[in-house]
């Protein structure tokens, strides 16, 4: 925990978007952790609750257009032929639900 106070220390605001940014793509960073320290710095008057809001809405957001539009365009076939470093087989549960879902 130490480490990202000192990041918010530093870089303000980029590493509250950042972290949301990371965490709606599914890299693995903690943005709830990064909230938090944004709120607990908001308290202490360092940071502003209104760009706290912003800040994160629009990493959040920015994260999650991303990710669906990588799904829209990549889709199917992405994951027909790369399932497999993700543990996804088309006989596997989780990929023919996806599947049947997609075809509807």
């Amino acid at each position: 925990m130490e480490w990202i106070s000192q990041m918010f220390g530093q870089y303000g605001y980029f590493v509250l978007f950042f972290g949301l940014f990371a965490e709606s793509l599914a890299l693995p960073f903690p943005g709830e952790l990064a909230m938090a320290i944004a709120g607990h710095m908001a308290v202490l008057g360092t940071f502003q609750l209104t760009s706290i809001i912003l800040v994160s809405y629009l990493g959040a957001i920015t994260g999650t257009f991303i990710t669906y539009m990588l799904g829209r365009r990549l889709g199917t076939p992405f994951f027909e032929k790369y399932g497999k470093y993700f543990f996804l087989k088309p006989e596997s549960p989780p990929y023919d639900g996806m599947v049947r879902k997609i075809r509807r």
